[in-house]
């Protein structure tokens, strides 16, 4: 006669501690576990499954390779894509869009330190790229400005008949501020919040370069009510 199935129990466990390697396994809290893979506790009844690795490749499905030697490897995310950035030993710097499995420069050679370069993410529309010794950056994915530099300008009469690309320089236009553009006539009187009235400063070119600011000595204010004396009387 065959022997009866023995009946079986089952656990039903909601509230995950997490790890706990310290202790022996059976003597772990029945919440705990001594050993986890490819699961992730989030919360009370909640536990989430890792995803399998997938290998990055380009779109030809080729293994990605760096011109030099990487320093620092990131992660970002811009307009919904996943990029992975490289830093090399030679001032260079690439991206492969995982999204879309593509791959470029970011910079030329030069451009950043040789190592020590940091990033960090802007909501995701671009990534702040730091250099210990250049300073700061900033890509939008296709763009890399030098902040504090000048990023792109829009030229609304191009020209024509060029045969090689012209040369672009940036400068002040040198126009010194004057007393038309830049302050009331002199001699005119403004009021401050305080009540007390200043002359209008005028704008003169000596003897500081190019122009400066010089207030006049005087001052004016209005006239400061009388005080009132009090006398003392003593009585007998």
């Amino acid at each position: 006669m065959a022997a009866a199935e023995q009946k079986k129990s089952y656990a039903v466990i909601k509230n995950f501690k997490g790890l706990n390697t310290k202790a022996n396994r059976t003597a772990i809290e029945e919440a705990e576990f001594s050993w986890i893979e490819n699961a992730m506790p989030i919360g009370f009844g909640n536990i989430k499954i890792v995803k399998a690795q997938t290998k990055i490749t380009t779109g030809g499905g080729a293994n990605i390779v760096a011109a030099n030697t990487v320093t620092a490897l990131d992660s970002a995310n811009l307009n919904g894509g996943d990029y992975l950035l490289a830093f090399e030993d030679n001032g260079k710097a690439e991206y492969v869009n995982i999204t879309s499995s593509t791959s470029g420069n970011i910079a030329v050679a030069g451009t950043f330190s040789n190592s020590g370069v940091t990033t960090a993410q802007y909501n995701d529309e671009r990534i702040i790229i730091g250099d210990p010794s250049k300073g700061l950056f900033n890509w939008d994915g296709a763009n890399l400005v030098s902040i504090g530099s000048v990023g792109t300008i829009g030229i609304t009469n191009p020209g024509s008949g060029y045969v090689s690309a012209p040369a672009v320089t940036i400068s002040p236009t040198g126009k010194e501020p004057t007393t038309s553009d830049s302050a009331p006539a002199p001699g005119r009187r403004s009021a401050s919040a305080a009540g007390k009235i200043f002359p209008t400063p005028r704008l003169t070119s000596a003897p500081c370069k190019p122009a400066c600011v010089r207030w006049p000595r005087r001052k004016f204010f209005p006239p400061k009510p009388a005080k009132r004396r009090k006398s003392l009387s003593a009585s007998a």
